[in-house]
């Protein structure tokens, strides 16, 4: 009979976002400062930012006639 494998549950580190603890089971992305976030927190802030590179990018086109 084949046994099942024990899931190990380690701490990564905190999250670069949120700065909650982020575990090898959660689902996450690190970045090459070796800093590493969760995939929903990076999603969230790096929309975050595009919708507001975008509004700033309108206003100043609308600045500029």
């Amino acid at each position: 009979m084949v046994k099942k494998k024990k899931i190990k549950s380690l701490l990564i580190g905190i999250c670069k976002h949120c700065n909650k603890q982020l575990f090898n089971t959660d689902s996450f992305v690190s970045f090459a400062d070796k800093r590493s976030a969760h995939f929903k927190c990076y999603k969230q802030d790096t929309e975050q930012q595009q919708e507001n590179n975008y509004a700033n990018g309108r206003k100043e086109e609308i600045q500029l006639f």
